[in-house]
Order: C-alpha cells, then structure tokens, then sequence
C-alpha cells in the first residue's frame, strides 16, 4: 500500500488499487490463530480508550468543571434577517492578538469555566523540570543497526508507529531528540495538540524536532493527571490560541509554559492519572502482541509452504 500512494502533499490510494492487491490464502487454523491475536490486540487497545475516556469523566467530576458540550458561547444578537456570528472584545482583553480565532465566545466560554473550578489555577512553567522543543536539524534516515526509531508528530495519534524509520546515530542534535520515560509529548508544528507519553517501550527513541516534551516535578503534579488536562478541551483550547504562523501553525516553549493548570491535591490527581498511565500500559501491550502477531504472518509467508494468492 506504501508503494501504491499517489501525492506530494496528501497522500492518496486508489481503492482498485486495494482491490487488485495479492492476498495469499492461509490454511484455516492459522488463520484463525493469527486473527485470535489480533482481536486480543484490539481489546487490550479498546480498555485502554475506556481508561482514558474514564479518566477524562472523572477530571470534569473532581475538579468541578462543567463537560464542554454543554457550554453555550455567547455571541451577540443578530439584526433581524441575518445569521453572522458576531463578537466584541475589549482592548484591555487583546493581549496583543488581533486574530479572532484567539478570542472566539467558545474559547471564552472554556476559559471562564476553568477560573470557576474549584482549584487554583497555576501556569504549566511552575509544574515542570522543563519543557524543550529541539532544534531544527539535518534528518538522515538510515537502517535499524545504525540508527534510533523515530517519532513523529503523525505517530502521536496513531500510537502505534506504523512506518517505521530510524534516524542516524551521527545525528549531532540526537542528544536533544531522545525521549526520556515519562516525559509528555506535544505535537507544536502543522498539526497542533496531539498528545503523547514516553513509557518504557519508547524511552530512548528519538522523536521529531516539530514535538515538545514536558517533564513533571513528581513532587507538584502526576504525569498522568497532566496529561489527561492537556488532552482535554480545556487544555487544547489554551494550546490552539496560542498559534502563530501564516501558513504552517507553530507553538512555542513559552506558550507552553503559560498554560494554566488546576492544581488539585496529589491524591486527586492521582485518582486521574493513574488511569491515563494503565491506559498506556494496555496500548504498549497491544502494540508488542499486534506488531509480534504481523512478524509470525510475515515468516510464515516467507518461510511456510506455498500458499495460494489471490
């Protein structure tokens, strides 16, 4: 399917190409065996969707903010006859953003929610060992035994990386690009707020210069707790106001930085983030047994008898 894709920018695939592909015809029971893994794959990955959608339920519940459905924004009213949304904003509001899209009713609506939650606001800075975006640098794409596997901003919704590449180990930069366990990941280029966590299974990966990575103090804020507010509308919405850039949307460290958190005590945050990080651990499992699951497939194609294609 790689090799069949078509497009410089968005990638495109025939679907008679799809429907021309070879398929080789296993015997019966190893095709039952190897769809067993993969329907166990799937399950591991679906419980840990539920945690994380448990976990977001429980964020609104403890920290007393409302679900975002079902905020209203306030427009003004229009003259009789016409449908156009229309807003004001007062000038000491501006924060030197022109752009509407930094004030629109839905994100006030968000923000006044949030300052009416029963904990304390504090900004992200405060929380965090540090927060880092890499520089730009030079990528050279090379084998498994000379390089890193790679993460980019795209992997970050998939969570499984589905093509893989590694990245030189010259890279002068990959210092600054390894991902270290625990660290939170943002996607800050193109396609803003896609979340991430480093667990054991990408500690020491190298990962795309386009990704932030936030590192908690333990002692302040639960990594999963944190995660989950930022995945929220709650934290989004302070993420996506904060872009820049005329074609291509970009984030910075300090816009990072000045996002607001509510800073409950440890064991609230823990009765959340506990649940983002199970979610994690079923998702690596997932991972582990489908991609074992697709390399069993893959040698008894290539060493197994010869089976029919169609």
């Amino acid at each position: 399917m790689q090799g069949a894709q078509y497009g410089a920018v968005v990638k495109e695939i025939d679907p008679a190409v799809l429907g021309e592909m070879p398929v080789p015809i296993l015997p019966i029971r190893v095709q039952e065996h190897i769809h067993t893994k993969m329907l166990r794959a799937l399950s591991l990955r679906e419980r840990g969707n539920c945690l994380l959608k448990k976990a977001e339920r429980l964020l609104y519940e403890l920290l007393g903010l409302p679900d975002p459905e079902a905020l209203e924004p306030e427009y003004l009213p229009n003259p009789p006859g016409t449908k156009v949304p229309a807003f004001a904003v007062k000038r000491s509001e501006l924060e030197g953003r022109l752009d509407g899209s930094y004030h629109v009713p839905e994100v006030e609506s968000l923000l006044r929610a949030l300052k009416a939650g029963k904990y304390p606001l504090v900004p992200l800075k405060d929380l965090t060992a540090y927060i880092r975006i890499p520089p730009r640098f030079k990528r050279h794409y090379v084998g498994p035994d000379k390089g890193l596997p790679f993460v980019r901003p795209s992997d970050l919704a998939t969570v499984r990386v589905l093509e893989r590449r590694y990245i030189a180990k010259w890279t002068p930069e990959l210092p600054q690009l390894k991902l270290n366990r625990g660290e939170i990941l943002v996607s800050t280029d193109g396609s803003i707020g896609d979340m991430g966590y480093v667990t054991d299974a990408w500690e020491g990966w190298a990962a795309s210069n386009n990704i932030g990575r936030i590192a908690v103090k333990l002692d302040k804020v639960h990594p999963g707790y944190l995660y989950a507010f930022l995945a929220s509308p709650y934290g989004q919405v302070q993420l996506h106001r904060e872009i820049y850039g005329g074609v291509i949307d970009h984030l910075e460290v300090e816009h990072l930085a000045k996002v607001d958190i509510p800073h409950p005590p440890l064991d609230v945050q823990e009765a959340i983030g506990k649940r983002v990080l199970q979610a994690f651990a079923l998702r690596d499992k997932a991972n582990d047994l489908e991609e074992k699951t697709i390399a069993e497939l893959e040698e008894l194609i290539a060493k197994g008898p010869r089976f029919r294609i169609f």
